[in-house]
């Protein structure tokens, strides 16, 4: 950001920052201005009593989502760290010379994971992205902490409630058990239902894989074992006063809905191998599941005659990932994702079109550049001047999930640049003259010619960040873009100058358009 400082002692120097790169290059210094038209920066670095410049590194720390996150902290090489605020924000200040960056929070990778800078002047730009990792929502998945979070169903137990136990684990020491079990002292044969259930789960619309694992140690006095698999009907309700009565014994997992009724069965069996048996990963990422809220319910039906039926269960996780590689079924939609090709983009006709770049990239060695690169005159041009480029693509109507993930590197000389995500503006566009009064950066879905405006990604107003940034757009979920399924739009991207102070350029690499049918 380029600034005049009033100094009252005498100026030390002159500098421009230092403009980031792909992976792989180091920093580069922008060009000293050379006219007297130009603004220049300059500073006055603090001075240690050991003579030593330090220098404030600050910046923001937003998620895949465009949401501040708190509680990050920052560490600098030199041991100085730092821990953003409500909106994302830290500061932390560094001696001069080359130091490494590191953000870190329980539950998330962040992007960059390491960022090295050479530290020479205030640096107000290392912006880092928090993605987020794969969740469990189930606590106490193997049962270790006695008596918290699962719901033993005493209903229809006959007695046989569902309990913690220490005679088998499969990890740790205990486990969970529902049914009765052969070893009780002359054990009842009687109808029983015993079941654990989950908390409330909901699998959110962006996740791109939903994996469920437990372990099972079966045992049972029945001499005859059918296949339970074959008789059980969907839809019963978990809640009756009575027990199914189903004519054998069986144990199982299922998907319960907010009704109580079964609407998945995930695992059916009646078996005496008394060892463990682990099963999964089984694929929750079902679109009848997807944005629904469910339980998982465990139990154990005995019918009351023959032998008796129990089983221990362990380890039970539902894996959800908001940022996993494509599960089967899953494809990307855009051709020319990471710009290489210099095709299957459509560039706009403009003062200073967008245009395939090897200044920045994020995967080599090409990026697409919309505003104005770095190293132009400044300003450029002396009027307000747009770039945009954009594809065509029809998302199929019966997609459960439609997830555009980008990589953007938003430039900025411009003083007093910041971020701000707006809120749908119905109507607007943009073309060469554009309705924006201030500089921006931008992503919009729009119909296929580029013209008309359906959904906005992202808006930014003159932001610069030093490292590219990770986001995440989901279509379906968020942006609840249910209206554009099955019908021709296109993703565009863009900035816009207006003539005045600094220069502001988009750099865009590796966008997917990742569907699931």
């Amino acid at each position: 950001m380029k600034k005049i400082f009033n100094l009252s002692i005498l100026l030390i120097g002159l500098f421009v920052l230092a403009a980031p790169i792909g992976p792989g290059f180091a920093q580069d210094s922008a060009p000293i201005p050379e006219t007297t038209d130009d603004w220049v920066s300059v500073f006055l670095p603090l001075v240690s009593g050991g003579g030593t410049a330090s220098f404030t590194v600050s910046g923001q720390i937003m998620d895949a989502r465009e949401a501040p996150l708190s509680g990050v902290t920052v560490t600098a090489g030199n041991g100085a760290l730092a821990v953003t605020d409500e909106s994302g924000a830290y500061s932390l200040t560094v001696p001069a010379g080359l130091q490494d960056f590191e953000a870190a929070k329980e539950g998330y990778n962040l992007d960059p994971a390491v960022a090295q800078l050479d530290v020479d002047h205030d640096i107000a730009n290392l912006h880092f992205t928090a993605i987020q990792q794969c969740t469990n929502p189930i606590p106490n998945s193997s049962f270790e902490i006695l008596y918290f979070y699962w719901n033993p169903i005493s209903g229809n137990a006959a007695g046989y409630t569902p309990y913690y136990s220490a005679l088998q684990a499969n990890t740790g020491l205990y486990s969970g058990f529902t049914g009765i079990m052969p070893s009780y002292p002359a054990p009842d044969n009687v109808e029983s239902w015993s079941r654990f259930r989950t908390h409330e789960i909901t699998i959110p619309y962006a996740s791109t894989s939903a994996d469920l694992y437990f372990s099972f140690w079966p045992q049972t006095t029945e001499t005859a074992i059918p296949d339970p698999v074959e008789s059980l009907e969907v839809g019963f309700d978990t809640e009756a006063l009575d027990a199914p009565s189903f004519p054998y014994d069986f144990y199982y997992v299922a998907v319960i809905d907010e009704n109580n009724e079964i609407v998945d069965w995930i695992f059916t069996d009646l078996a005496n191998d008394q060892a463990w048996t682990s099963y999964g990963p089984i694929d929750l990422l079902q679109p009848h599941l997807i944005g629904q809220t469910f339980r998982l319910e465990i139990g154990t039906y005995n019918q009351g005659t023959g032998g008796v039926t129990s089983a221990f269960i362990d380890d039970i996780e539902l894996d959800i990932c908001p940022s996993a590689p494509p599960s089967t079924g899953c494809y990307n939609l855009l051709l020319n994702s990471t710009f290489e090709t210099g095709t299957d983009w459509v560039i706009k006709p403009a003062t200073l079109p967008s245009a395939y770049s090897t200044e920045f990239w994020y995967s080599p060695s090409t990026s697409m550049r919309s505003g104005v690169p770095s190293g132009f005159p400044n300003p450029f041009p002396a009027q307000w001047t747009t770039s945009e480029f954009y594809q065509p693509v029809t998302v199929p109507a019966n997609a459960y999930h439609a997830l555009l993930k980008t990589r953007l590197l938003p430039r900025s000389s411009e003083p007093g640049g910041y971020i701000s995500t707006e809120n749908e503006s119905a109507g607007e566009s943009y073309g060469e003259i554009a309705l924006a009064s201030e500089e921006t950066q931008y992503g919009y879905i729009m119909d296929p010619t580029g013209t008309i405006t359906h959904k906005l990604l992202f808006k930014y107003y003159y932001y610069d960040s030093a490292y590219w940034l990770y986001r995440e757009f989901d279509l379906i979920g968020d942006l609840k873009a249910l209206d554009l399924l099955g019908v021709p739009i296109s993703v565009l991207f863009g900035a816009a100058n207006d003539g005045w102070n600094g220069d502001t350029g988009l750099w865009v690499d590796e966008t997917y358009l990742e569907i699931c049918q």
